[in-house]
Formats: structure tokens, sequence, C-alpha cells
């Protein structure tokens, strides 16, 4: 889990709004990431980033929610 509490970009912190270019917002979100190991040699793995999909702002806009997959041998 993340979480990101309100920035600001001015001196005086006096930034009008959160959502927009040169802006900061503030974020929480949770990663999500499963792994499995059917033996000594293989393992599978399955991952949510940013599984709440916000929207989050740091001079531009973050990605949305992403998702992997991954399949590992050892020899």
């Amino acid at each position: 889990m993340r979480y990101g509490s309100e920035r600001y970009g001015t001196p005086d912190n006096s930034d009008p709004n959160g959502f927009a270019y040169q802006a900061f917002s503030k974020h929480f979100t949770t990663d999500l990431r499963v792994r499995y190991a059917f033996n000594n040699h293989w393992s599978a793995a399955l991952g949510i980033d940013k599984l709440n999909n916000a929207t989050d702002w740091n001079f531009h806009l973050y990605p949305q929610g992403t998702y992997s997959a991954g399949l590992k041998v050892n020899l």
C-alpha cells in the first residue's frame, strides 16, 4: 500500500488545483502480487499495480492500473 499526502509546488502553499499541470495530488493505492511455486524449479506470478485505479497527479497524470504475469524456471 502506498499513500502520499497533499503537497504544494508554490512557496506559500497556495496551489489552487491539485489535479492540473504543475500540481500535486494526494494519493492512496494498493498493489497486489501472487506467486505460486509448482516445485523447486518452476514458479508463476500474477500482479496488479494500482489496484484501485485512482487518478493521481504529480506534474503529469500517473499511469492507471497495470497488470503483469511471469513464469520462472530455476535450473
